[in-house]
Order: C-alpha cells, then sequence, then structure tokens
C-alpha cells in the first residue's frame, strides 16, 4: 500500500484494500484507497496491478516467523527487507479512479474484470446514509483500458505498420508546463524519451538481442525478426523481473505522445497512438524521418518515433491549446484542451522541406524544434497572436501567426472507442479497435459500410458532419472537411 506517512492515519492515508481479481500469469489487480471526503482534491482510490513473478514467497519461511534481529516483516523498512533478501512484487498504478470521474468522497469497493480491457467498479454507499460525510454514489462504473496505444516499431519492414504490442513505453519526457483551470493547476509533458549510452555505461539494446521470458513472451522467436520487434530500442536495466535472465517485460524510449496529470501525478489525459497516425495521414511519403536526412522515411520508427520534444499552451478565444513539437519528423502537432479530461487534435503543421538533397548545406524550413513560446496577443505590438519556434539542427527561429481553428463538433456519446481523425481532411480515419462500422449523414441514410477493419476511407464523402456507427450501437459524430 501507498502509505504515506506525513498523512499519518488521516482521511488522505491510502490503508484500505476493497477487493482483488486474477488477470492471468501471476499478474492480479487490486483497489486501495484512503477514506477521502467531499471536497478533498487529494483523494486516493487507485486500481493497481502487481505481478507475483520475482516476488519472495514467504509463506511458511522462517523470516515470516521470526523476523530478523527483533523485527516482524511489517516492521521493516525496504533497505532492510532487500537485505533480508526480500523482494517484493512488481507494483503499478493503472488509474486513480477520482482523475477519470469518480468522486474523492465515493467508497470503490468491487473490482471485476469483464473484458480483456474493461474493469466494473462499484461503490459502497454506507447503505445510502447520505450526509454522514461521504457520497451517496452506488453507480457501477465500467473503465476502458484500451487506449489504444499503437505504434510502429521497425524500420527495415519498409512499410507503416501501427500496431499494439506488449511494451511498455517509458516516457520520460523532455519538456514539462502547466496549466489552471478551475482553481486546480495541471501538468502536461512532451514524452521524447532518452536513453543512457555513454563510454563507461550503456543501457540501450534491441530487442532481437534480449532472452524474452518464454510465458510473458510465448510467440518471442517471431517478434524478435527486424520486421517487428527485434529492431526496437529498450533497455538491460528493467524488464528481468525475477532475476533469472530473461526479460518479462519489455520497455521502449518515450510514449510517441504527450500527457496531462494532476498536480498529484494522476494522468488525466494521454494522447496515446495519435502522433503516429496524424504522420501517416498528413505525410506518410516521410513518416517518421529523421532530422538529419531527408529521404529517410520510417528511419525513427524503431527508436521514438517523431519524438515529442517540446510543450507550451496559449488561450485563443475562449479555448485552450497545446502545442507539441517533434524533433525528428518535425512539426507542431495542436490540441484542444480546454477540457483536460476530454482533449481533441486540431490540426498539424510542419515547416520542413523534404524536397531539398541536402539538409545541412540547403536551405531546409526548420529542423527540430527544441522550444515553443505562445505569445498572447496582449504582449504582441500588433494584438495578434503568435507561436514561436527554435529549432536545433537547423538553427533557426520561425514565428507562426496563430489564427487557431474552431471544430463544431462533439461524440454523441461517451463510449469507450476513439476515433481519429476528427475532423478529417485526409483519405482516411482510424478507429481503435477492429470492427464493423457504418457511417450515415445526419437524415441517418447509410452512406458506408466497413467491415473487420479499423481503416475507414473516407475520400469519397463530401464536406459535412456524418455519425459513425460500431457493431454494439455506439455513436460518434464525425467531421469531413
Amino acid at each position: 500500500l501507498e502509505r504515506n506517512r506525513d498523512k499519518g492515519f488521516s482521511d488522505g492515508r491510502v490503508d484500505k484494500m476493497g477487493d482483488a481479481v486474477y488477470m492471468g500469469n501471476g499478474k492480479f489487480r487490486v483497489l486501495e484507497r484512503d477514506s477521502g471526503v467531499p471536497g478533498d482534491d487529494e483523494s486516493k482510490k487507485y486500481i493497481v496491478e502487481f505481478t507475483l513473478v520475482g516476488a519472495t514467497n514467504i509463506l511458511d519461511s522462517a523470516i515470516s516467523k521470526e523476523g530478523i534481529n527483533g523485527k516482524m516483516l511489517e516492521q521493516m523498512s525496504a533497505d532492510e527487507l532487500v537485505a533480508a533478501g526480500v523482494r517484493p512484487v512488481k507494483r503499478r498504478v493503472v488509474t486513480n479512479l477520482p482523475s477519470i470521474g469518480y468522486l474523492p468522497s465515493d467508497k470503490p469497493e468491487g473490482l471485476a474484470w469483464i473484458a480483456p480491457d474493461a474493469m466494473a467498479v462499484i461503490n459502497d454507499n454506507d447503505f445510502g446514509l447520505a450526509g454522514a460525510g461521504v457520497s451517496d454514489n452506488t453507480s457501477l462504473g465500467i473503465i476502458w483500458f484500451e487506449g489504444y496505444h499503437a505504434m510502429d516499431v521497425s524500420d527495415k519492414d519498409d512499410a507503416i505498420n501501427i500496431d499494439n504490442y506488449n511494451v511498455l513505453g517509458m516516457r520520460l519526457p523532455d519538456a514539462i508546463t502547466s496549466i489552471q483551470q478551475n482553481d486546480k493547476i495541471y501538468l502536461l509533458t512532451a514524452n521524447e524519451g532518452d536513453s543512457r549510452d555513454y563510454d563507461g555505461f550503456s543501457e540501450e539494446e534491441r530487442v532481437k538481442d534480449l532472452t524474452l521470458d518464454s510465458i510473458a513472451y510465448p510467440n518471442r522467436s517471431a517478434l524478435q525478426e527486424d520486421e517487428l520487434l527485434g529492431r526496437l530500442k529498450t533497455t538491460s536495466t528493467m524488464g528481468d523481473y525475477d532475476g533469472d535472465g530473461d526479460f518479462d517485460q519489455i520497455y521502449s524510449y518515450g510514449s510517441r505522445s504527450f500527457t496531462i496529470y494532476d498536480v498529484y501525478g494522476n494522468i488525466i489525459f494521454d494522447s496515446g497512438s495519435d502522433f503516429e497516425f496524424v504522420l501517416e495521414e498528413k505525410d506518410p511519403d516521410n513518416f517518421n524521418s529523421t532530422n538529419d536526412e531527408n529521404g529517410s522515411f520510417d528511419n525513427r520508427s524503431d527508436d521514438k518515433g517523431g519524438e515529442p520534444e517540446a510543450i507550451t499552451t496559449g488561450v485563443w478565444r475562449d479555448s485552450v491549446y497545446a502545442f507539441i513539437g517533434l524533433e525528428r519528423m518535425g512539426g507542431i502537432m495542436v490540441y484542444n484542451i480546454t477540457d483536460v479530461h476530454n482533449p481533441y487534435f486540431v490540426t498539424y503543421f510542419n515547416n520542413r522541406d523534404f524536397s531539398v538533397t541536402d539538409v545541412k548545406t540547403d536551405a531546409v524550413g526548420d529542423l527540430a524544434p527544441e522550444s515553443v513560446l505562445f505569445l498572447d496577443s496582449t504582449i504582441t505590438p500588433d494584438g495578434k497572436y503568435y507561436l514561436v519556434t527554435a529549432n536545433e539542427v537547423s538553427g533557426t527561429v520561425s514565428v507562426f501567426e496563430w489564427g487557431g481553428k474552431t471544430v463544431n463538433t462533439k461524440q454523441a456519446n461517451y463510449t469507450r472507442w476513439s476515433l481519429f481523425p476528427n475532423p478529417s481532411n485526409g483519405s482516411f480515419i482510424h478507429t481503435s479497435a477492429v470492427g464493423d462500422y457504418t457511417i450515415y449523414d445526419l437524415s441517418g441514410r447509410t452512406v458506408k459500410t466497413a467491415v473487420n477493419t479499423n481503416k475507414i476511407s473516407v475520400e469519397d464523402l463530401e464536406q459535412g458532419s456524418y455519425i459513425i456507427r460500431n457493431a454494439t450501437g455506439e455513436s460518434k459524430v464525425f467531421v469531413r472537411q
């Protein structure tokens, strides 16, 4: 349990387990919570995942019965446990329920695994005793973890192949900024990722050079081919949970995304696979190019993709925008983050000239935005809004006039699947799950169907708004520009 010693035994201390479910392969998810009350923004209602792989079995052991040096296991510090040869379970927080819409005073005490990517959570409402200092909210919540964190992992397949793998990305942000909304502070990071690779020490390896655990990766031989995970850069310092010399988890550098956190470090939003799909949609010929050579299609797919490097925010016409610079591919991703829980992609622009022969001698525009700055109209001499980029490789500074972009579309209802890009002015839209989809115009007329796919051609649709529905009847509105 995360027992914050500064909290003593106050309401903000995580000191209860509500429920646990088994996920297979030695993995469990559990509910851990504090006793937060209404108005307590620091409330912690965690869903935590842990694995028994590599953990020390203390049942019937002498240590568990007799302790060491007069201390029982529960009294020992982390250092004392390590010295005694006791290895704890590998634990990570999956989500904090108040960060995704639950109340700080909810009492989540029921947890069920209902699908490969979905959990059900129900609250204990103290028998409806409203006014007793807790909420009276007993609604059942379904939480979808699919997220669609897909990526292209190979620079040797001569194609764009964005897919999901059993890989965890180390965000390792290179830039951070903050905004304040509704008296709350939120943190935004550009998740570049970077390895420690020096003359005296290097952790950098490729997946094909690792020995993968046969249970965690039963198809490891196929996965380690260059056309799949073999070329992906990983670390030799993490992932061998049980110390037996093979790796139980692959980690990659960066997450090819930007993330919004609350001030306590809980994730509010992550852009997931958006950047990969935007680059595929907007400039497929130069997808995941490097910043020191034109004609380098797919070159960075085995590293960190477009490589989010810089981030800033700005306000225009009562809307808040996030601007994220990509160091390798180049260009700026723009998101509307007015609602920090539901940001959406607005546009992507790149001032790089991919047609020049030599980026070191020819005028190439901007290469590798290292930092970005938003200038509000109140401080500019002409009363306009500007975005300024400082570009590391090209040694240039560019100033873009920002006019914003209004998107008159909202989701018809909240569902577990996502749609990207929306609005779309390209040839395709992507969905977060392979399935059957029907597109209707606003009069209810069927205009297109797609079967067993997550990539739908829309180039034949006229400009306007449409409704897209999946096989279970869940709908979203999307705009064809």
